[in-house]
């Protein structure tokens, strides 16, 4: 134990106290701790904001993060205490709000960042996606999409050309250290402006807008404003449950493609089931090795199911196939 106490001691010596925001807004400057011990960042609930190294993004508009300490004894590492409640600090932003800005659209998940302007978007018959750059040519394939079986609009994909009034523009760049892998920043103007520098932050961007705008009375309008949008959770998962139900894989294609919609990356596809006392069980895949277990109600090919695999990755899903076992596993009995 050094001295000065122990780490735990020096963590509730300092009571909460917030850290400060360096004068030119890039980073934070932690409370001083006594000769002996250090003090990091343990926590922070948001990420794109306040990093764990320190580092301050400013937000659009104030945002309060919430922190957690972490203090070590230099000469032992093992005293160590971490914060047990939060410290809130309040990161001032790149914009005022004001009473009349358009409130903020409302989005699945919600917007993590918005600042509403005035006045609204209002696509055309003549709508289109405007690419800015090859590499994000799969994210306008799948916000192609998105106007076809959300809005029942067949837009245009065009590229080489700048943005006019009613189009959505994807426009490659951003950093993916301010926005992460899966972030983007939307504008809202007389034109769209999706902002990102992956495909997968492109494509949420254009979820974003088509959920707006499908929220309209006639699907045109969308408020005017601007939203830096981030995930708040790594993984966003659901189930389909197809081994107690057969489900033709057109329609398993279709229910993945509207949970990509609302932004999900995981879908778990449960392919086997037993009802007990009905003797029944049932397996979804194809097995040539053991064709006694696949079920005579329905199932699916293996060269089938990989390309269903496959075609969803394009949506920013990843397909985890679950096998249930020890129970409901009566088929390989």
């Amino acid at each position: 134990q050094n001295e000065m106490g122990s780490a735990e001691d020096v963590l509730a010596s300092l009571d909460g106290q917030a850290p400060q925001i360096a004068e030119d807004g890039s980073r934070l400057i932690l409370p001083e701790v006594p000769e002996g011990y250090e003090i990091s960042l343990f926590g922070s609930d948001n990420q794109q904001v306040v990093r764990l190294d320190g580092t301050v993004i400013q937000p659009l508009v104030d945002m309060d993060v919430n922190l957690l300490y972490q203090v070590v004894n230099t000469e032992d590492e093992s005293d160590a205490a971490e914060s047990e409640a939060d410290i809130r600090i309040t990161v001032p932003g790149q914009y005022q709000t004001a009473e009349d800005d358009n409130a903020k659209p409302n989005v699945l998940p919600g917007l993590r960042e918005w600042k509403g302007g005035s006045g609204v978007y209002t696509r055309t018959e003549d709508s289109r996606i405007v690419v800015s750059d090859p590499s994000m040519d799969g994210a306008a394939e799948v916000i192609k999409t998105y106007f076809d079986q959300m809005l029942d609009m067949d837009i245009r994909i065009v590229s080489g050309t700048e943005p006019q009034t009613g189009d959505v523009y994807l426009q490659a760049g951003g950093s993916a250290d301010e926005l992460g892998e899966e972030g983007y920043l939307l504008t809202i103007g007389d034109y769209v402006t999706v902002t990102s520098p992956t495909v997968t932050g492109m494509t949420y961007g254009g979820a974003s807008i088509t959920q707006i705008l499908y929220q309209d009375e006639g699907r045109d309008n969308a408020p005017k404003g601007i939203a830096r949008d981030y995930p708040k959770y790594e993984v966003r998962a659901g189930m389909i449950d197809v081994g107690r139900m057969y489900i033709p894989l057109e329609y398993l294609e279709e229910m993945t493609v509207y949970m990509s919609w609302f932004k999900m990356n995981e879908t778990h596809v449960h392919i086997n089931d037993y009802w007990s006392g009905s003797g029944y069980s049932a397996f979804r895949l194809e097995s040539e090795v053991y064709p006694e277990i696949v079920a005579e109600d329905g199932y699916y090919t293996k060269d089938d199911y990989r390309q269903y695999q496959k075609d969803m990755k394009k949506y920013g899903i990843d397909v985890i196939t679950e096998i249930d076992t020890p129970y409901h596993a009566e088929c390989f009995r």
